[in-house]
């Protein structure tokens, strides 16, 4: 049945994928493989609930990294590039 077969070969795609972020160092949860019909409406929506929490996670700590504290001289002189 092609259904079976596309199915087989996206998980082997996902593999493929999962195994070189992990190489990337991508947090393995945030590529996953879900099967969802159309009659699992309420699985979907946690399973979507579920992403936006990781993704969300996964934002805040960017953010956290990446707001380092620049010291006093720094900010002196960026401001100071500013005015015209």
């Amino acid at each position: 049945c092609h259904y079976n077969q596309a199915n087989r070969q996206t998980y082997r795609r996902f593999q493929f994928w999962h195994r070189m972020f992990a190489r990337k160092g991508v947090e393995p949860e945030r590529l996953q493989l879900q099967w969802v019909s159309a009659a699992e409406g309420k699985e979907f929506a946690e399973k979507l609930k579920e992403m936006d929490r990781i993704v969300k996670a996964y934002a805040s700590r960017l953010r956290e990294e990446q707001a380092v504290p620049q010291p006093p001289e720094m900010r002196h002189n960026a401001e100071e590039s500013h005015v015209s």
